[in-house]
C-alpha cells in the first residue's frame, strides 16, 4: 500500500481535484478499536523483585495496547473529519475540525510510536493552513490515506522505514509545490 501511494506521487504534477478525491483508496482493515479496561492496581510495596518486574512488564504492555487504541481512535477521527468536510463541500468549520484532528495526530504520533504518521500529519496541517481544501482535495486525501497505510503496514518489515520515508518526502515535496503555486 505504501508503494501504491508513492507511485501516485511520482509524477511532477501536483495532484488535482476531481470528483473522486474525497473517496479514499482501500486501506487494509486496522480492526476494531480496542476497548480500554480498568487496570489492576499495583501494590505500593512489593518485596519480591521478580513480581515487581512482572508487574512493570504488564504495565508497559497495557500502556502499549492503550496507545495503539488511542492511535486508532485518532486515525478514525481524522478520516471521519475528512469525510464530513467532503460531504459539506469543504465548509470552513469542518475544515477546522480536520485541521484540529491532523494537528492532534501530529503532536501525538511519536508518542504512539509512529513518528512517520506525525510527519504526514504535519505536512497535512501545512496544506490545510492555506485554506484551499477544494483545490487541494486530492493531496489532502493522499495524506489521510498515507496515515492509515503507515499504521496498517507491518512495523517489522525490512523495507518499511525506507518506504515510509520516501512517502513522507514525496508528500512534503507536493505540499511545497502546492504552496508555492
Amino acid at each position: 500500500m505504501i508503494r501504491h501511494l508513492i507511485d501516485s506521487l511520482k509524477s511532477s504534477a501536483i495532484p488535482t481535484a476531481s470528483q473522486s478525491d474525497c473517496s479514499s483508496t482501500e486501506a487494509p482493515d486496522t480492526g476494531a478499536l480496542l476497548t480500554l479496561s480498568p487496570k489492576k492496581p499495583v501494590a505500593p510495596y512489593m518485596a519480591d523483585i521478580d513480581a515487581m518486574a512482572n508487574c512493570a512488564e504488564a504495565a508497559v504492555e497495557a500502556l502499549d495496547i492503550d496507545l495503539i487504541a488511542w492511535l486508532k481512535a485518532d486515525l478514525a477521527r481524522l478520516k471521519q473529519s475528512w469525510d464530513l468536510a467532503c460531504q459539506s463541500e469543504f465548509e470552513t468549520g469542518n475544515i477546522r475540525v480536520l485541521y484540529r484532528a491532523s494537528h492532534d495526530l501530529n503532536g501525538m504520533a511519536a508518542s504512539y510510536g509512529y513518528p512517520d504518521i506525525g510527519r504526514v500529519a504535519r505536512s497535512l496541517c501545512r496544506i490545510l493552513g492555506r485554506a484551499q481544501a477544494r483545490k487541494d482535495a486530492a493531496l489532502i486525501n493522499l495524506h489521510i490515506e498515507a496515515c492509515r497505510v503507515i499504521f496498517a503496514e507491518d512495523r517489522d518489515s525490512s523495507d518499511r522505514q525506507a518506504l515510509t520515508a520516501e512517502l513522507c518526502d514525496r508528500l512534503e515535496a507536493n505540499v511545497g509545490k502546492a504552496l508555492s503555486a
